[in-house]
């Protein structure tokens, strides 16, 4: 016996044209589940998410904290840069290097060594606090072989091709203790800068030096775990994505002004 479809039982409900009978309804549900979305879209709503959050706070403190997460991600984004390269033109072990192979060989290469066959020159310069203790010292260095010093025993030639530097020292007692030694562990800093001062008093002491080509060895310097790099990596993309997030809510608040 066949089910007459226009039955009007009560309970019975008669299905009309266009209504979904019980098998589309899923399918559709699932169609609309596969409606594809731009990734644009996704990003701009995530984006306009958060700014909308600190609309509140006003233009000129959006303003303020902009720029100081700019100050921040640019800090984070140079001492991030400069680990990772150190740490990935690093040895696990300090190379062993004589300073006459070391300036022939400049920059590049290995940049965790431990110099060997080297002299201290007489002048040195150094920066102090106002308390009179060191907070970086400079002092040139020259090969063994090429030493030649004066009737005083003082080493003053007139070019050098490196030098020390250093902020593990307080006085003139711990240079003579770190650096009288026949080895020195050294990093070679590719991205350290003389200040003004330094500069002008190296230059007095050593006028046929070239500043901008002399090696800068930093003392006592060790390469910094990955982990760490991670952290400087990482914060660099938050600073750099609050940054980008508070001037989005700037621009907000000035709309809404």
């Amino acid at each position: 016996m066949e089910e007459n479809e226009d039955d009007d039982r009560p309970g019975k409900k008669r299905r009309r044209e266009g209504d979904d009978d019980d098998e589309d309804r899923p399918r559709r549900k699932k169609k609309k589940k596969k409606k594809k979305r731009s990734s644009f879209g996704l990003l701009s709503n995530l984006a306009m998410l958060g700014p909308s959050a600190f609309v509140g706070l006003g233009r000129t403190n959006l303003i303020r904290f902009g720029l100081g997460g700019l100050v921040l991600a640019s800090v984070l984004g140079f001492f991030t840069v400069r680990e990772s390269s150190f740490a990935l033109n690093a040895s696990a072990q300090p190379e062993e290097i004589a300073l006459k192979a070391l300036i022939a060989r400049g920059r590049t290469g290995n940049s965790y060594l431990a110099v060997t066959q080297f002299e201290l020159c007489h002048n040195f310069v150094f920066e102090k606090t106002r308390k009179g203790s060191w907070i970086g010292v400079w002092i040139p260095i020259v090969p063994a072989e090429d030493a030649k010093f004066d009737n005083q025993g003082k080493l003053m030639p007139q070019i050098v091709e490196a030098m020390f530097y250093s902020t593990n020292m307080g006085d003139e007692q711990e240079l003579e203790d770190r650096l009288r030694r026949p080895k020195v562990q050294v990093y070679v800093n590719k991205f350290a800068s003389l200040s003004w001062d330094a500069r002008r008093l190296l230059q007095q002491s050593y006028p046929g030096t070239d500043l901008n080509r002399c090696l800068i060895l930093q003392e006592g310097r060790s390469p910094i775990g990955w982990w760490v790099i991670f952290l400087l990596w990482a914060g660099s993309a938050v600073a750099v994505l609050a940054t980008i997030v508070l001037f989005m809510a700037k621009v907000m608040a000035g709309r809404d002004d």
